[in-house]
This record gives C-alpha cells, structure tokens and sequence, in this order.
C-alpha cells in the first residue's frame, strides 16, 4: 500500500470519526437539555413548596390570606401588615419573573409557565395585590417583557388557602 492510498484512507476514517463525534455530541445535548429541563421545572415546584412552607408559618400569615378577600383594600391592613405583605408579594413576584427568565431561556417547559403566569396574573387582579402590583411594577426591578406577559394573562380564582392562628 502506497502512502497515498493510505493517506486517502485515513482521510476517510477521519471525516466517519468526525461524523459519528457530532452524531454523539448531538445526543447529548439533546439528552443534557431534557435533563435541564426537567430539573428546571422540578425547582419550580420545589421552590413554591417552600413559599407555601414559609407562608405557613409567617406571622402575618392570615392578613397575607386575607388580601386575598376581593373585598378587602390595602387600607384595610395596619402599616405593619402592608410592610409583610409587601415584602412578601415582592418575593412572589421576583419569583414569578425568575421563571419568565428561565422560560425565554428554553428550560421551563410551556405547560409550567404557563400556569404560573395565569397564576401571578390573577393574583394582581386582586385589590390588594393589584395596588401592590401597581407600584412594584414602576421599580427598577422588572422587566418589560415579564410585565407585559403578566398584564396580557387570563385571570382565574385564585388563593393562598385557608390561613389562620
């Protein structure tokens, strides 16, 4: 065998190796995202899990329920109830708009957005959380995007459950 023809050969066998490298490489990170993905929406859920927990024993945990009541006003709370609500609600907020993030991005599936948009979108529907809402969204803290998505969602029943002493 000549060493030409053994140059033609390796040739070929380097451009098989690269072929079947990119094949491989292209399953990967197929397989790498659908893992991102769903660890991204487990997170989700995890993290609401933890809202809920830390709600459950919040001090003000039944004043933070009642801004629920369509027929309460932020008047109707004392300052230092609006203060913990406030905190709280911008906490929801930062989250709602971490998963508008982690939705652009490609790895919070669209059935998980989704509810958490309708979710956060009917939240500012309510009296409370609208004035709350209202304000927050003039702060140097939301984007343009996350804010559009929220006003431009339905808007369902929602609520924080049944909080009491």
């Amino acid at each position: 065998m000549s060493l030409e023809n053994f140059a033609l050969i390796a040739e070929i066998v380097g451009g098989l190796a690269v072929l079947v490298t990119l094949i491989f490489l292209t399953v990967e990170l197929r397989s790498n995202a659908k893992t991102l993905k769903a660890n991204t929406n487990a997170e989700s859920y995890a993290n609401w899990a933890n809202v809920n927990e830390t709600l459950s024993q919040h001090p003000d945990r039944v004043a933070i329920s009642q801004a629920f009541d369509t027929n309460k006003s932020w008047n109707d709370f004392t300052s230092e109830q609006q203060a913990s609500i406030q905190i709280f609600a911008r906490a929801l907020f930062q989250r709602f708009q971490s998963l508008h993030f982690k939705y652009d991005a490609g790895i919070l599936d669209e059935a998980v957005w989704q509810q958490n948009l309708v979710w956060c979108s009917s939240l500012v529907s309510y009296p409370v959380w609208k004035t709350i809402w209202d304000n927050e969204k003039t702060q140097p803290v939301f984007s343009a995007e996350f804010i559009s998505a929220i006003e431009g969602a339905p808007v369902v029943a929602v609520s924080a459950g049944a909080l009491s002493d």
